[in-house]
């Protein structure tokens, strides 16, 4: 993918190492059931969310069925089909096609239960908003990566690790990832955070802060 397009969408692959934390940074339980990666890009969380299903006990099968995937852009859905079949064909299962979506993450609707892990687009050139507008729309429980000058929202935060200097390709950006719980009311008031957060000291890679009550 050109930069250039890489910039107007805010569409940033998540390097190997961040997909992994997000991973661990995820309750267990939810990869029990339904997830869904709603700004898909060619598949890395999706490929992850597949792998740690099967590694907690549930077949290939099952792993696919109970896994959604989305992508906006024609050209990376192409790429993230591709993928989930060559998953398919290694694990031995067959693609469940009716789970991999072209759509307006905005617009998504799905009529399953489903949890959230994703890194959301960055905000493009033409759409800074972009993140916030898919949350509000999906309002699930969700894991979310978003750039630093995105921030999070509070009043639904649970947790928050801050990660410094990441690498994807082309570019560099300080990223907060987050878990939001819309069930979850905290008595914060329902704004965007950016980091530092006056209340909390500024923590490194793996540090997390608490914003509530687990």
């Amino acid at each position: 993918m050109k930069e250039t397009k890489q910039k107007m969408d805010g569409a940033w692959m998540t390097p190997e190492d961040i997909v992994d934390e997000m991973i661990l940074f995820t309750p267990e339980e939810w990869f029990k059931g339904n997830i869904l990666e709603p700004t898909a890009g060619t598949g890395n969380i999706v490929n992850a969310i597949l792998n740690k299903k099967v590694a907690i006990g549930l077949t290939p099968q099952e792993a696919i069925d109970t896994t959604f995937a989305n992508e906006f852009d024609s050209e990376r859905y192409k790429e993230l089909v591709h993928r989930i079949e060559m998953w398919c064909e290694y694990a031995g299962a067959k693609a469940n096609y009716n789970n991999i979506t072209n759509q307006d993450a905005r617009e998504l609707k799905l009529d399953v239960d489903y949890n959230v892990i994703t890194n959301l687009p960055f905000g493009s050139w033409t759409n800074s908003s972009l993140p916030r507008q898919i949350i509000n729309n999906l309002n699930k429980p969700a894991v979310y990566l978003t750039k630093w000058s995105t921030g999070c929202n509070q009043k639904y935060c649970k947790s928050v690790i801050k990660f410094e200097n990441i690498e994807f390709p082309g570019i560099v950006y300080d990223c907060l990832l987050w878990q939001y719980d819309p069930n979850i009311v905290f008595d914060e008031p329902q704004v965007w955070l950016y980091w530092p957060i006056p209340r909390f000291p500024k923590h490194k890679l793996k540090k997390k802060y608490i914003t509530g009550e687990e």
